[in-house]
């Protein structure tokens, strides 16, 4: 079971930490470094191709970003060596948003970071630097970075602030497990917003191809022809009011709420942050009617101007400023997707071209001319794709904001230690976590020898898992991963243990494991538990198959045994749809030794062995 917060804290400075957790300064376990001085580095160094140079644009929310990378040649690099930057490195603002860091991953190993950045190097192993980046990401630590800065003008960070600042820290199993979940779910939130671009460009290239007849829906025909959108429809120019007189600070009977163009974003109406108008102000044309589009008719940003978004009623009464401008038509379903074409955007900017303010007027907008589909059918046919395209859109958007908003939940929680990952108290299982580690030391004494000395990380969890299965003990502390059953467990508390406090096994610089001083103490407690029995018999079926061929076996008994949960029948097929169905696991079935043919040898001898 998870640790708790409660009786387990103690007090620090830092207000209640769990048992086990520390305060560190930053400066016992880490090295800040300041970038090159301006006087080192000038904008007339970068060349076209070379080493990318990170400066505080490049700081993304969830990563280092990409665009606009300055370069330095191979001579520059070499110059400043001592600023080329680290896998593991977390990178800070130095300036201005100082609370503005990444995690400097193995695709910016090499890079350099700028003069108005701040690099934070790990010197201790007692750390885990990707927990660190996720530490510095909190919303409370980039409070308290704020407000250690200084300066009058422009906030600023220094290598003695950092070197000071207190660092929150569990046990290292602990940092690993946390840094590893907050990690999961950024995969997740990168991969939403990778599959809403690439739906949204999907969504474009259809209005492309729909609204100028390329591509025709099936059962229609006919010619289309060029009109103007003054045939379908005309514009309201929104309400003009002082702002001292005719605002009111809430809404109440004598009001309308008030939308403006900053409530136009990525098509869509925003109901936040609107204001309340006068109704004496308001005429009727200027109160919104469902599906009336509001169009930004005036904005100090030429990318600004021109956007759109179509009403939906609600149970206010809404009206529109100055600055926008309504276009009401019966054939809006279609035209407000007119208003996202690149043809829109190409017509607005040949009309503003010249022109020192980005102001429309109606005229314009009736005046623009578009070709339209022969009925009115063929219209609300391609709305109707259209639309359906940004439901999609719509549900993956909030399937996203909900993931961003669990993960800061999650930050909340993991960093304090409210919620633990690495248990704190025994297994609950058939086996505690002493049991666990007698196991792990059969295991380390039974699969290895003069062949093969240690036992590879992924090879050790299989190892286990067979074993687990063949003792027919639950595997349920074992997670479904890309390489098949794979124990946090195991790999952060029982491992660690094993060796630090039994000394039943001892690792290699690569965590590979080998006999420990004390295996045969632990050899000798589970033979006297029965977990010895029939060990040395499992030994000699698998001891010298290949990683690869662990991974198929135990990924396929596992699959088996969830079929056999589920009370499904088990063949080649049924257990290939379920790895399949595994969207972690669906890849696994294109390796080349993923084969039938293991698949079906693996059945063999799960039923004929383990079973």
């Amino acid at each position: 079971m998870p640790g708790t917060f409660g009786l387990e804290a103690a007090m620090s400075d830092k207000g209640k930490i769990p048992e086990g957790w520390e305060v560190k300064r930053l400066e016992e376990i880490a090295d800040v470094k300041t970038g090159p001085f301006g006087s080192a580095l000038h904008a007339n160094d970068y060349v076209k191709s070379g080493t990318p140079i990170i400066t505080v644009e490049h700081l993304g929310e969830y990563s280092i970003t990409r665009q606009n990378l300055p370069l330095v040649s191979n001579e520059d690099k070499q110059r400043l060596s001592a600023y080329v930057l680290q896998e593991g490195d977390v990178i800070f603002s130095r300036v201005g948003s100082v609370d503005r860091n990444a995690y400097v991953s193995k695709h910016e190993d090499g890079w350099l970071f700028s003069g108005r950045l701040l690099r934070i190097r790990s010197i201790s192993e007692d750390f885990d630097t990707k927990y660190l980046g996720y530490y510095f990401k909190s919303e409370s630590v980039k409070s308290e970075i704020r407000n250690i800065a200084v300066g009058q003008t422009m906030a600023s960070l220094n290598t003695k602030l950092l070197n000071t600042f207190e660092i929150i820290l569990p046990p290292l199993p602990e940092q690993h497990a946390i840094a590893e979940v907050l990690s999961d779910m950024d995969g997740c939130i990168t991969s939403l917003e990778k599959l809403i671009a690439k739906k949204k460009a999907v969504k474009q290239g259809a209005i492309q191809e729909l609204l100028t007849g390329r591509r025709r829906l099936p059962g229609f025909e006919g010619e289309w022809k060029e009109k103007t959108l003054s045939d379908f429809g005309y514009c309201v120019r929104g309400v003009s009011y002082n702002p001292a007189r005719d605002l009111c600070p809430y809404e109440h009977n004598n009001s309308f709420v008030l939308l403006r163009a900053n409530n136009i974003s990525d098509e869509k109406i925003i109901y936040q942050n609107v204001q309340f108008v006068n109704k004496g102000v308001v005429a009727d044309e200027q109160l919104l009617l469902e599906n009336d589009i509001v169009i930004a008719m005036s904005s100090g940003s030429v990318t600004a101007i021109g956007k759109s978004a179509i009403f939906v009623k609600t149970s206010h009464r809404y009206c529109i400023g100055a600055f926008c401008a309504i276009f009401r038509s019966e054939q809006n379903k279609y035209i407000q997707f007119l208003f996202q074409s690149d043809l829109y955007r190409k017509m607005l900017m040949s009309v503003l071209e010249g022109t020192s303010i980005n102001n429309l007027n109606g005229k314009i907008i009736c005046g623009l001319t578009f070709m339209f589909p022969p009925t009115k059918d063929e219209q609300s046919a391609i709305a109707t794709v259209l639309s359906d395209m940004d439901a999609e859109v719509a549900a993956l958007t909030s399937k996203l904001n909900k993931a961003k908003f669990l993960k800061q939940g999650m930050m909340q929680e993991l960093l304090t230690g409210r919620i633990r990952l690495v248990s704190t108290y025994p297994i609950q299982n058939e086996f505690g976590i002493s049991e666990y580690m007698v196991i792990l030391a059969i295991i380390t004494k039974l699969f290895t020898d003069k062949r093969m000395k240690f036992l590879k990380h992924m090879r050790y969890q299989k190892l286990f898992y067979l074993y687990l299965v063949y003792k027919k003990a639950k595997t349920d502390i074992f997670e479904k991963w890309d390489y098949g059953p794979f124990s946090k467990e195991l790999a952060y508390t029982v491992a660690p243990k094993a060796e630090n406090e039994k000394l039943y096994i001892a690792t290699d610089d690569s965590k590979n494991i080998c006999i420990g001083k004390n295996i045969n103490e632990a050899v000798e407690n589970a033979i006297n538990r029965g977990y010895y029995k029939g060990a040395e018999q499992l030994a000699g079926k698998i001891r010298y198959k290949k990683d690869t061929e662990l991974e198929v076996l135990a990924t396929v008994i596992e699959s088996i045994r969830d079929l056999e949960i589920s009370q499904k029948a088990i063949s080649l097929q049924t257990i290939k749809e379920y790895i399949g169905s595994i969207p972690i696991w669906k890849p696994k079935l294109s390796l080349e030794y993923f084969t039938d043919l293991a698949i079906d040898k693996s059945m063999k001898e799960y039923y004929g062995f383990f079973k």
